[in-house]
């Protein structure tokens, strides 16, 4: 595992790393892309890396080096992993749960329960990103303020569209619901729109 696959198993984006760590964009920049061999790399540096990561300086020394220029989406996956059925079962869960509360009272539930991150380690993208996209949606709709603890995985998306109906009818459900589609879910290429929401 390299520190390459650590990032994106935890879901940091080049701008959060540079931000949690304060190192110069450049010294981190080196790192990333391989020019700078970790063992090479200062304590104070090695010890913000370690903060940052949640990894002891020891585990990061023991990384496998990476011989090649870190690529620009790399620290922004394409999720190509997703099971249909999975997906619609915790569609279904979650707009039921918020037909039963205040928006807000969703949005809280959804940080207390820590469900994105949960669902990011069992490698659920699809749900993780249909959840943050949903919990935008609302706190954009109400105007409130954006929670930035999900800013780690908003450069995500999945590989494929998903549509609330299904695959079988792809075309149609794009030629239906692309007009109104909901934007904080379709930058995850997650497409619903208020009325499949049932958010009147």
């Amino acid at each position: 595992m390299t520190i390459k696959d650590v990032t994106r198993f935890l879901g940091l984006s080049y701008e959060d790393l540079l931000y949690d760590t304060g190192l110069p964009e450049s010294t981190l920049s080196d790192i990333l892309s391989g020019k700078t061999d970790l063992r090479r790399c200062r304590v104070l540096t090695m010890s913000k890396l370690s903060n940052a990561l949640g990894l002891t300086p020891d585990a990061i020394m023991s990384l496998e080096p990476i011989t090649h220029t870190l690529p620009d989406a790399s620290l922004h996956p394409v999720h190509e992993y997703f099971n249909a059925r999975a997906y619609r079962d915790f569609r279904k869960d979650a707009l039921e749960e918020l037909a039963l509360r205040k928006n807000e009272d969703f949005i809280r539930e959804v940080l207390d329960e820590k469900i994105v991150e949960d669902e990011y380690l069992n490698r659920n993208y699809a749900q993780a990103l249909f959840l943050i996209g949903l919990v935008d949606y609302l706190t954009d709709k109400q105007e409130l303020l954006r929670v930035t603890r999900y800013n780690r995985y908003r450069g995500d998306t999945m590989k494929s569209m998903i549509y609330p109906f299904g695959d079988k009818d792809a075309f149609l459900n794009g030629a239906l619901l692309m007009p109104e589609a909901i934007p904080q879910l379709l930058k995850f290429n997650i497409v619903e729109t208020p009325k499949t929401l049932e958010i009147l």
